[in-house]
């Protein structure tokens, strides 16, 4: 579906949060197919993670344990504890010496209202929504800021972070309260982060995702055949497309592109208003929310 652009971030160091399976998986393929190394942090199975960075590696046979040669490293870690969170920067400067990329993309859907959500549903969401990107930000963004300044400066000569919001944080989903509202949060991070460190050579920016085939996204066939039903495109995305636009918000090519936050989403926010009567009836029949 992509052509990866050779060496296009050769020598770049990058640190993808939920790397493990979805958009993050298809985020750090790409990434080593490009030039760079990469540690994939998420709390799967130290055995499914060493699996997948292991095909990572398959040029040099390294399951990411060591650095040496290895192009990507998997790091095991619960994103909601802020120490673990804290530590994935210390990780990929322990194994790869810096890092340049800081994608927060781990996420997970809790459906419900806010009458009907159980309260630890409701923290877990902004634990790994927005806690999360908060510790693992303030730990990359120390790294970047001792980094030496290029000559001439450029805007993003220290680093760059993307933080994996949602549509659901623009205009609010039905019958997912802390979801919504969470990366509604992620969202007005990302741009605070990027006033603030407009002038320390560092870019921050957001991409939504529509709805995309990743196992976030597990509704049941019912429900998904009525959200498809009100994309203009009427169809998902596939999780390679998404990466296609966060490749380039990463890239030199976005050197002017700072506090932005990217919709990609076949054009549901174009469209507006949704038939959320339709949509809470197929959540309710899916036994999804009450």
């Amino acid at each position: 579906m992509y052509t990866p652009i050779p060496g296009r971030f050769a020598g770049k160091v990058a640190v993808i949060t939920g790397g493990a399976s979805g958009i993050g998986a298809a985020m750090a393929t790409r990434y080593v197919a490009e030039g760079a190394k990469v540690l994939v942090a998420d709390s799967c199975p130290i055995e499914t993670g060493n699996a997948f960075v292991a095909e990572l590696n398959k040029n040099t046979g390294d399951c990411g344990t060591s650095s040496g040669t290895i192009n990507a490293a998997f790091h095991q870690c619960d994103l909601t504890d802020s120490e673990q969170a804290t530590g994935v920067i210390a990780q990929v400067i322990s194994i790869f010496g810096t890092v340049d990329i800081l994608h927060n993309n781990a996420g997970a859907l809790a459906m419900g209202t806010v009458a009907d959500m159980p309260p630890e549903a409701w923290h877990m969401m902004y634990k790994l929504h927005v806690d999360a990107p908060f510790y693992t930000s303030r730990a990359a963004l120390q790294h970047m800021l001792a980094k030496p300044r290029a000559e001439p400066p450029r805007t993003d000569d220290r680093g760059v972070i993307i933080n994996t919001v949602s549509t659901a944080g623009v205009r609010g989903e039905c019958g997912a309260a802390a979801y919504s509202s969470s990366k509604a949060a992620l969202l007005s991070l990302t741009r605070v982060m990027a006033v603030d460190h407009a002038m320390d050579g560092i870019r921050v920016n957001a991409v939504a995702p529509g709805y995309t085939n990743t196992p976030l996204v597990a509704l049941g066939q019912t429900v998904m055949d009525v959200l498809i039903n009100q994309v203009p495109v009427h169809r998902s995305a596939e999780a390679e497309e998404i990466v296609s636009v966060m490749m380039f918000l990463a890239s030199k090519e976005a050197s002017y592109v700072t506090g932005a936050v990217w919709d990609v989403d076949g054009g549901v926010l174009a469209r507006g208003m949704l038939n959320t009567g339709e949509l809470r009836k197929a959540l309710v029949e899916a036994g999804v929310m009450g």
